[in-house]
């Protein structure tokens, strides 16, 4: 091709400049294989390549390479390859096997860094070196600990790069791996099994869920989420195991589809009751990762409400499955009076998801606008706001209480067109002018959020007033004022369009 025609020029230099360190090792060494690895990195990866290029895949390298022909012979192969551009690079038919015997022979050890290094950078037309790369993974021992490390992560890196989605052809080595004494080794087969995701994995990783290491425990909870929903029967089958029930829990929370894991909602409820915090805990976020499909469990999250231990994790729960939770309002209302406050504002948040269905929470929910809290009393607004409707005719009350009415108009807004009652309320305000002015903003932006066209004229009157204010001048608030204000005409829609005119007008 054009590209590889192109390289011709540069890769003839590049293989020249190696050449003459080829010709002055091979005359000073009658073997090169154990010397190789102190060689320029780039004669390391030429001689990996050479080794590659005999096509009777027996080792050029160490069996002719000694020759100085021998060595010029080959390169010119290379040269005069059609597509010697490639076979420098990643001639995979033929590179595989060679790489892959290179890395069994003794004399080659030393090479073996660089070697698995181009395993790697073939990527996934390498993966039958999959067996070879965990054999000699697990077979490093401690030879001189830090060496046997760094080609660990060497080898690992390079299976990353190598395994892919679908590299069926891996899995029965990587199973094997899995039962290694090397929990390195067992935690990386673990993962890339996950990786590729084929059900065929799935018997080797719920037997792997027992690994006595915890971390490699994690990787394999990782894993079985990666094999998705064909998981889920043989998981649900383990949450009856308090052994590793939290394990399964976990996996399928990795799995994440509610779809796939709803069949797992009864078994998920008998876990909650775990004597295991954490088995607890981890059954109660899958639940909440179900949502809607999880209300049976509503009972059950009630019950751990009162559970110190995960009472938090519970209320998110029963905020996922959201209005289906109605059952635990009573409970919620109560637990508006919890003396911790990031507690109270986690239930009021539940007590939002589950929306209409909570109207019996209004007249707590009213109480709490009257808290010297200020983020009490936002929460509590919005709350009502989700509420809808039925909190309308509290919050109409208490517009006049100069303490709360701002709150209970930004309640009032939050609820939208279904606040419309509250409407001539509202404009009353607007209407007393300066005497109200500290929330007129909230007033203003409360009938923005209803969609009042009636209110119009009287928020133009109050922006006038604002303008006309003494204080008005270099007054950065009086400015802010008017501006927020003026976006409620947007919210409005196109029934504010004809009234707008008059705001063009208006003069300080």
């Amino acid at each position: 091709s054009s590209q590889i025609n192109d390289l011709r020029p540069e890769l003839n230099k590049g293989i020249e400049s190696l050449k003459d360190q080829f010709n002055q090792f091979v005359k000073d060494n009658g073997d090169l294989a154990p010397q190789v690895a102190k060689l320029d990195k780039r004669v390391q990866e030429l001689a990996a390549q050479l080794d590659v290029l005999d096509k009777k895949g027996n080792g050029a390298v160490v069996d002719v390479a000694a020759q100085k022909q021998e060595v010029e012979k080959l390169i010119k192969k290379i040269q005069k390859t059609q597509d010697y551009g490639i076979a420098f690079g990643q001639p995979e038919e033929v590179a595989v096997p060679a790489l892959i015997q290179m890395l069994k022979r003794e004399e080659a050890r030393n090479s073996r860094g660089s070697v698995v290094r181009t395993l790697g950078r073939i990527g996934e037309g390498a993966v039958d070196a999959v067996p070879t790369l965990v054999q000699l993974f697990g077979d490093l021992g401690e030879e001189g600990q830090q060496v046997a490390h760094s080609i660990r992560l060497v080898i690992e890196q390079a299976l990353n790069n190598i395994v892919v989605e679908g590299s069926v052809g891996a899995i029965p080595a990587l199973k094997q791996a899995l039962l290694h004494s090397h929990s390195g080794l067992r935690r990386t087969a673990a993962s890339l099994l996950g990786k590729i995701g084929s059900a065929d994995a799935l018997p080797a990783l719920i037997l792997a869920l027992q690994d006595p290491d915890v971390e490699t425990r994690g990787v394999v909870v990782g894993a079985l989420g990666g094999i998705g929903k064909a998981a889920v029967p043989e998981l649900i089958k383990l949450l009856g195991d308090p052994k590793i029930r939290g394990d399964a829990a976990r996996a399928l929370g990795n799995i994440g589809t509610p779809e796939a894991i709803k069949a797992a909602v009864p078994a998920l409820i008998q876990a909650l009751q775990d004597q295991n915090r954490e088995v607890r805990r981890d059954a109660v976020k899958v639940l909440g990762m179900i949502g809607p499909e999880a209300k049976d469990a509503v009972p059950a999250l009630v019950q751990l409400l009162q559970d110190k231990n995960v009472r938090s994790a519970a209320a998110e729960a029963l905020g996922n499955i959201g209005p289906e939770a109605k059952d635990a309002v009573p409970a919620l209302i109560k637990l508006l009076q919890d003396k911790d406050h990031r507690f109270r504002v986690a239930v009021a948040e539940v007590l939002r998801k589950i929306g209409p269905e909570a109207k019996d929470a209004v007249p707590t929910l009213i109480n709490l606008l009257r808290s010297n809290d200020s983020s009490v009393r936002r929460n509590a607004a919005e709350t009502l706001g989700k509420i809808g409707e039925a909190a309308v005719p509290e919050l109409i009350k208490l517009l006049g209480d100069p303490k709360i009415g701002g709150v209970a108009a930004e309640a009032l807004g939050n609820i939208g067109p279904g606040a419309k009652a509250a409407v001539p309320a509202l404009i009353q305000i607007l209407q007393d002018g300066e005497k109200q002015g500290r929330y007129d903003v909230n007033v203003a932006t409360a009938l923005g959020s209803i969609g009042s066209v009636d209110a119009v004229p009287f928020i133009i009157q109050h922006m006038k007033i604002i303008l006309q204010s003494k204080n008005w001048a270099g007054n950065t608030r009086f400015f802010a004022d008017v501006v927020l204000m003026s976006e409620a005409f947007a919210q409005i829609g196109e029934g504010a369009v004809p009234i707008l005119p008059s705001y063009c007008y208006l003069k300080r």
